[in-house]
């Protein structure tokens, strides 16, 4: 145990701050091997400063209280129903929430102070992933569709044009292996194309 003399309030809290510390580190693992790439570098990162901090905090606490399992249940949970960028949006507010905590034992355990700098830090590096996620998404959904292979082309001809529109505008009579050739495009333009043209 560090040489700081703490009263049993401050311990109290420091085992609170161990423990949120062990059981983030098990929960950026787990997010971490969902991931590729740099943002499976950067949760890997922070696990391991989580993973450090929670030994800094039980030099002070002399316990080793494990993982809060319910913590990471819910939160893996929200991973995988929401989605991992949901789950880390929250994950960091609890840096946010953390910075404020430690700072109010750091004139007690002076180790605080550089572990909430490292918070600041892991919120900011979870702000650029987010930020990184949210880029990539916009990209997909902007970006223009595939064409078809095969019907897909531009109609250049007014005789085109005439049998697109009476493609479109009559039943639709589906066939799976016209409709497969059609590779990345399902409209049912397409299909009607593909049905009028004989493709």
């Amino acid at each position: 145990m560090a040489g700081t003399e703490i009263s049993p309030e401050i311990r109290k809290q420091i085992m609170l701050f161990q423990r949120t510390e062990i059981t983030e580190y098990n929960i950026y693992q787990r997010l971490a091997r969902r991931m590729e790439g740099k943002n499976r570098e950067v949760l890997e990162r922070i696990s391991l400063d989580e993973k450090r901090h929670a030994g800094v905090w039980r030099r002070y606490t002399g316990v080793d209280p494990g993982p809060d399992r319910l913590m990471m249940f819910f939160y893996l949970m929200l991973a995988f129903v929401f989605g991992i960028t949901f789950a880390i949006k929250i994950m960091e507010r609890n840096e946010e929430s953390a910075e404020a905590a430690y700072g109010a034992v750091a004139d007690l355990v002076p180790e605080a102070r550089q572990i909430m700098h490292e918070e600041e830090e892991h919120e900011k590096a979870l702000t650029d992933l987010l930020d990184e996620e949210r880029l990539e998404l916009q990209e997909r959904l902007l970006a223009p569709p595939r064409r078809c292979p095969q019907v897909c082309k531009p109609f250049t001809t007014a005789h085109d044009l005439e049998l697109v529109h009476a493609a479109a505008l009559r039943p639709k009579r589906r066939d799976p292996l016209r409709e497969r050739r059609c590779l990345g495009h399902r409209s049912d333009l397409c299909v009607g194309a593909h049905q009028h043209l004989g493709h």
